[in-house]
């Protein structure tokens, strides 16, 4: 085997063997991530939150309703610059008259260094939920 052939052959291994699927967002805690408190109604929130994933560009996959408020789950499909990310944003029931929403992401690979961090999704998706909840008022 060339040399070449060997480090392609390494780097592929190593990058293909951590993976990130929706198993990995599913093993984390609903409210793990990044998080942010709207002072709205749950119901507003989930729709706010609905609408704001509609409009970014992601895949959505699922959307489950659980015990403790609703569930997205999402991808970002391979391209130039990225191999892809997968991820969740939870939206919290509570008591209260505040709601909370949480964005938790990862990139597909381990060695990839481009792409849509989780601190951009979530700067993205709290701007979308404000914004459309001030159109809602």
């Amino acid at each position: 085997m060339s040399t070449l052939k060997f480090v392609i052959s390494i780097f592929l291994a190593l990058a293909l063997g951590g993976c990130a699927t929706v198993g990995t967002i599913d093993s984390r805690d609903i409210d793990q991530g990044i998080t942010q408190s709207f002072n709205a109604p749950y119901e507003t929130v989930l729709a706010a939150t609905t609408d704001t994933m509609s409009r970014l560009n992601v895949n959505v996959i699922s959307v489950e309703e659980k015990d403790a408020g609703a569930a997205i789950k999402f991808s970002k499909a391979v391209n130039a610059f990225s191999w892809g990310e997968i991820g969740r944003v939870s939206v919290l029931k509570s008591t209260g008259s505040e709601t909370r929403v949480v964005v938790t992401s990862v990139k597909r690979s381990r060695a990839q260094i481009t792409g849509t961090s989780e601190g951009e999704f979530a700067k993205k998706i709290f701007k979308g939920v404000s914004n459309t909840l001030v159109q809602l008022q």
